[in-house]
Protein backbone atom coordinates (compact mmCIF):
# COMPACT_ATOMS: atom_id res chain seq x y z
CA UNK A 1 0.00 0.00 0.00
CA UNK A 2 1.49 3.08 -0.81
CA UNK A 3 0.74 6.56 0.97
CA UNK A 4 -2.25 7.77 -1.74
CA UNK A 5 -3.97 4.22 -1.16
CA UNK A 6 -3.54 4.74 1.90
CA UNK A 7 -5.30 8.38 2.22
CA UNK A 8 -8.12 6.91 0.40
CA UNK A 9 -8.83 4.09 2.39
CA UNK A 10 -8.60 6.02 5.35
CA UNK A 11 -10.99 8.79 4.40
CA UNK A 12 -13.57 5.90 2.78
CA UNK A 13 -13.57 3.46 5.23
CA UNK A 14 -16.37 5.27 7.52
CA UNK A 15 -18.68 5.19 4.57
CA UNK A 16 -20.02 2.22 4.58
CA UNK A 17 -21.60 2.29 8.34
CA UNK A 18 -22.31 6.13 7.28
CA UNK A 19 -24.57 5.18 4.30
CA UNK A 20 -26.01 1.95 6.62
CA UNK A 21 -26.86 4.79 9.30
CA UNK A 22 -28.87 6.63 6.84
CA UNK A 23 -30.43 4.01 5.22
CA UNK A 24 -31.56 2.93 8.55
CA UNK A 25 -32.88 6.61 9.30
CA UNK A 26 -34.93 6.71 6.02
CA UNK A 27 -32.07 8.88 4.25
CA UNK A 28 -33.03 12.31 5.56
CA UNK A 29 -31.99 15.53 4.30
CA UNK A 30 -31.88 17.71 6.94
CA UNK A 31 -29.30 18.32 10.02
CA UNK A 32 -29.88 15.42 11.66
CA UNK A 33 -28.55 13.37 8.28
CA UNK A 34 -25.46 15.30 8.75
CA UNK A 35 -25.07 14.98 12.49
CA UNK A 36 -25.18 11.50 11.84
CA UNK A 37 -22.97 11.46 9.24
CA UNK A 38 -20.12 13.31 11.12
CA UNK A 39 -20.94 11.03 14.14
CA UNK A 40 -20.62 8.02 12.66
CA UNK A 41 -17.47 9.47 10.85
CA UNK A 42 -15.23 10.73 14.08
CA UNK A 43 -16.03 7.26 15.94
CA UNK A 44 -14.56 5.30 13.08
CA UNK A 45 -11.56 7.57 13.40
CA UNK A 46 -11.48 7.32 16.95
CA UNK A 47 -11.08 3.23 16.30
CA UNK A 48 -8.42 4.06 13.49
CA UNK A 49 -6.38 6.02 16.37
CA UNK A 50 -5.83 2.90 18.23
CA UNK A 51 -5.16 0.87 15.33
CA UNK A 52 -2.47 2.91 13.99
CA UNK A 53 -1.58 3.25 17.88
CA UNK A 54 -0.24 -0.31 17.39
CA UNK A 55 1.90 0.79 14.46
CA UNK A 56 0.91 -1.74 12.01
CA UNK A 57 3.22 -2.89 9.00
CA UNK A 58 1.23 -2.12 6.37
CA UNK A 59 1.16 2.01 7.78
CA UNK A 60 4.58 2.18 8.34
CA UNK A 61 4.94 0.79 5.05
CA UNK A 62 2.77 3.55 3.23
CA UNK A 63 3.65 6.17 5.45
CA UNK A 64 7.07 5.53 6.71
CA UNK A 65 7.65 5.65 10.82
CA UNK A 66 7.59 9.49 11.37
CA UNK A 67 4.99 10.36 8.40
CA UNK A 68 2.98 7.52 10.36
CA UNK A 69 3.48 9.41 13.58
CA UNK A 70 2.36 12.58 12.44
CA UNK A 71 -0.59 11.53 10.98
CA UNK A 72 -1.55 9.52 14.17
CA UNK A 73 -0.35 12.94 16.34
CA UNK A 74 -2.90 15.27 14.07
CA UNK A 75 -5.51 13.26 13.46
CA UNK A 76 -7.41 13.85 16.24
CA UNK A 77 -7.92 17.30 15.63
CA UNK A 78 -10.05 16.47 12.91
CA UNK A 79 -12.01 13.98 15.04
CA UNK A 80 -12.43 16.13 17.82
CA UNK A 81 -13.75 19.08 15.00
CA UNK A 82 -15.75 16.08 13.87
CA UNK A 83 -17.28 15.54 17.04
CA UNK A 84 -17.87 19.20 18.09
CA UNK A 85 -19.64 19.45 14.73
CA UNK A 86 -21.76 16.61 15.32
CA UNK A 87 -23.27 17.83 18.93
CA UNK A 88 -23.85 21.34 17.35
CA UNK A 89 -25.84 19.72 14.31
CA UNK A 90 -27.42 17.73 17.13
CA UNK A 91 -28.48 20.36 19.47
CA UNK A 92 -29.71 22.59 16.49
CA UNK A 93 -32.02 19.59 15.61
CA UNK A 94 -33.76 19.61 19.04
CA UNK A 95 -32.19 17.18 20.39
CA UNK A 96 -31.53 17.32 24.25
CA UNK A 97 -27.75 17.89 24.99
CA UNK A 98 -28.13 16.97 28.80
CA UNK A 99 -29.19 13.70 28.43
CA UNK A 100 -27.13 10.58 29.75
CA UNK A 101 -26.61 9.61 26.16
CA UNK A 102 -25.20 13.25 25.37
CA UNK A 103 -23.10 13.39 28.65
CA UNK A 104 -21.31 10.11 28.01
CA UNK A 105 -20.46 11.41 24.16
CA UNK A 106 -19.24 14.47 25.91
CA UNK A 107 -16.98 12.66 28.12
CA UNK A 108 -15.65 10.57 25.64
CA UNK A 109 -15.28 13.66 23.46
CA UNK A 110 -13.67 15.87 26.23
CA UNK A 111 -11.42 12.84 27.33
CA UNK A 112 -9.99 12.40 23.68
CA UNK A 113 -8.96 15.86 23.43
CA UNK A 114 -7.49 16.04 26.65
CA UNK A 115 -4.64 13.23 26.17
CA UNK A 116 -4.46 14.27 22.79
CA UNK A 117 -3.42 17.26 24.20
CA UNK A 118 -1.07 15.92 26.47
CA UNK A 119 0.26 13.65 23.60
CA UNK A 120 0.87 16.81 21.78
CA UNK A 121 2.80 18.69 25.05
CA UNK A 122 4.76 15.66 26.12
CA UNK A 123 5.32 13.27 23.49
CA UNK A 124 5.00 14.98 19.67
CA UNK A 125 8.25 15.35 17.46
CA UNK A 126 8.00 19.56 16.83
CA UNK A 127 10.94 21.91 15.41
CA UNK A 128 11.73 24.48 14.89
CA UNK A 129 10.94 27.24 18.31
CA UNK A 130 7.93 25.51 19.56
CA UNK A 131 10.02 22.58 19.54
CA UNK A 132 12.30 23.98 21.59
CA UNK A 133 9.93 25.61 23.92
CA UNK A 134 8.52 22.27 24.32
CA UNK A 135 11.40 20.63 24.96
CA UNK A 136 12.22 22.77 27.88
CA UNK A 137 8.27 22.50 29.39
CA UNK A 138 9.07 18.73 29.06
CA UNK A 139 12.22 19.04 30.76
CA UNK A 140 10.46 20.83 33.57
CA UNK A 141 7.52 18.11 34.00
CA UNK A 142 9.89 15.33 33.81
CA UNK A 143 12.11 17.14 36.89
CA UNK A 144 8.72 17.00 38.22
CA UNK A 145 8.23 12.92 37.63
CA UNK A 146 6.03 13.15 34.50
CA UNK A 147 8.60 11.62 31.87
CA UNK A 148 7.61 10.15 28.48
CA UNK A 149 7.33 6.82 30.39
CA UNK A 150 5.13 7.86 31.94
CA UNK A 151 2.93 10.33 29.80
CA UNK A 152 2.80 7.37 27.51
CA UNK A 153 0.77 5.61 29.90
CA UNK A 154 -1.72 7.85 30.68
CA UNK A 155 -1.92 8.40 26.54
CA UNK A 156 -2.88 5.12 26.47
CA UNK A 157 -6.39 6.02 28.55
CA UNK A 158 -7.22 7.47 25.63
CA UNK A 159 -8.61 3.59 24.76
CA UNK A 160 -11.32 4.63 27.06
CA UNK A 161 -12.76 7.19 24.93
CA UNK A 162 -13.68 4.69 22.20
CA UNK A 163 -15.75 2.26 24.55
CA UNK A 164 -17.39 5.70 25.48
CA UNK A 165 -17.76 6.98 22.23
CA UNK A 166 -19.38 3.89 21.47
CA UNK A 167 -21.97 3.70 24.17
CA UNK A 168 -23.04 6.78 23.04
CA UNK A 169 -23.40 6.07 19.62
CA UNK A 170 -25.23 2.52 20.60
CA UNK A 171 -26.86 4.42 22.68
CA UNK A 172 -28.75 6.43 19.86
CA UNK A 173 -32.22 5.61 18.02
CA UNK A 174 -30.39 5.14 15.03
CA UNK A 175 -28.47 2.19 16.40
CA UNK A 176 -31.80 0.63 17.32
CA UNK A 177 -30.39 -3.24 16.41
CA UNK A 178 -34.02 -3.59 14.41
CA UNK A 179 -33.77 -0.35 12.46
CA UNK A 180 -30.51 -0.80 11.65
CA UNK A 181 -28.74 -4.62 11.94
CA UNK A 182 -26.13 -3.98 9.37
CA UNK A 183 -24.79 -0.67 11.07
CA UNK A 184 -24.49 -1.91 13.91
CA UNK A 185 -23.12 -4.63 13.75
CA UNK A 186 -20.30 -3.13 11.73
CA UNK A 187 -19.63 -0.96 14.19
CA UNK A 188 -19.18 -2.99 16.50
CA UNK A 189 -17.00 -4.81 14.30
CA UNK A 190 -14.52 -2.45 13.74
CA UNK A 191 -14.62 -1.05 17.69
CA UNK A 192 -13.60 -4.60 18.81
CA UNK A 193 -11.07 -5.03 15.78
CA UNK A 194 -9.58 -1.72 17.12
CA UNK A 195 -9.55 -2.14 20.75
CA UNK A 196 -7.85 -5.82 19.90
CA UNK A 197 -4.99 -4.44 17.91
CA UNK A 198 -4.23 -1.91 20.92
CA UNK A 199 -4.59 -4.19 23.22
CA UNK A 200 -2.70 -6.60 22.13
CA UNK A 201 -0.06 -3.87 20.90
CA UNK A 202 0.32 -2.73 24.47
CA UNK A 203 0.41 -6.48 25.86
CA UNK A 204 3.24 -6.66 23.36
CA UNK A 205 5.17 -4.20 24.25
CA UNK A 206 5.38 -5.10 27.54
CA UNK A 207 7.19 -8.61 26.23
CA UNK A 208 11.32 -8.58 26.56
CA UNK A 209 12.63 -8.96 23.49
CA UNK A 210 14.70 -11.83 23.65
CA UNK A 211 11.02 -13.35 24.57
CA UNK A 212 9.34 -12.09 21.75
CA UNK A 213 8.48 -14.14 17.74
Amino acid sequence: MNKTAFILAYALFPLPPVLLYLAGAGWPLDLYALSIALGVYAYCFACAQLVLAARPAWAQKALGQKGLRGFHAAAPLGIILLGLGHRFLKSAAGFDMESFKASVGGVGLALMAALSLLAFLFMAIIGGSLGAQLKELRSKASARGLDYKRTRALHALIAIAVPLLGLHLFLASSSVFARNPSGSVLLAVYALASLYSFIKYRIAGRVPAKEKG
